[in-house]
C-alpha cells in the first residue's frame, strides 16, 4: 500500500524538504498536514507543488500566516497558490483544499438558564398519541 496521509504538525518543521516531492517519494499522498510548526515563508512549501495526487495541504499555525497562526482570506499564500496552479495546470485535474485556519469545533446547544425554560423545551418531546 502507497501512503495516502501525511501528518506532520507540531514538529518544529520549518521547510518542506524538496527531496521529499521526489518522482517516486509520494505518489498516492493526498493530505498532508503541516499544522503547527515553525513554517515561515511562502518559499519553504513550494516543494509540495510536486506531490501530484495532493487534494488537502494543512497548514494553519505557522508563522506564515501571521501572529495568530490563521489567515482566513488566504493572502499570505498567494503566491504559493499561485505556483499550485501554474504546475499543476496539465497534469492533474485534482482541486487543491488549503487550509490556512484552524476548523471550528460546531458549538453545542446551551443548556437552559432556568427550570421552567428546560420543561418549556422538553414538554413535547416523546409525545405519543
Amino acid at each position: 500500500p502507497q501512503l495516502q496521509e501525511l501528518h506532520l504538525g507540531f514538529n518544529y518543521l520549518t521547510v518542506f524538504p524538496r527531496a521529499a516531492t521526489g518522482v517516486d517519494r509520494f505518489p498516492c499522498l493526498h493530505t498532508l498536514n503541516l499544522a503547527f510548526n515553525y513554517i515561515a515563508s511562502e518559499d519553504d512549501l513550494v516543494p509540495v507543488v510536486h506531490l501530484h495526487k495532493l487534494e488537502m495541504l494543512v497548514i494553519y499555525g505557522n508563522p506564515l500566516l501571521g501572529p495568530t497562526g490563521e489567515d482566513p482570506s488566504g493572502t499570505s499564500i498567494e503566491y504559493l497558490a499561485q505556483c499550485l496552479l501554474d504546475v499543476r495546470t496539465g497534469y492533474s485535474t485534482r482541486a487543491l483544499d488549503i487550509l490556512t485556519e484552524k476548523p471550528k469545533k460546531k458549538s453545542a446547544e446551551k443548556p437552559p438558564s432556568s427550570s421552567a425554560e428546560a420543561m418549556r423545551k422538553s414538554r413535547y418531546r416523546n409525545v405519543s398519541m
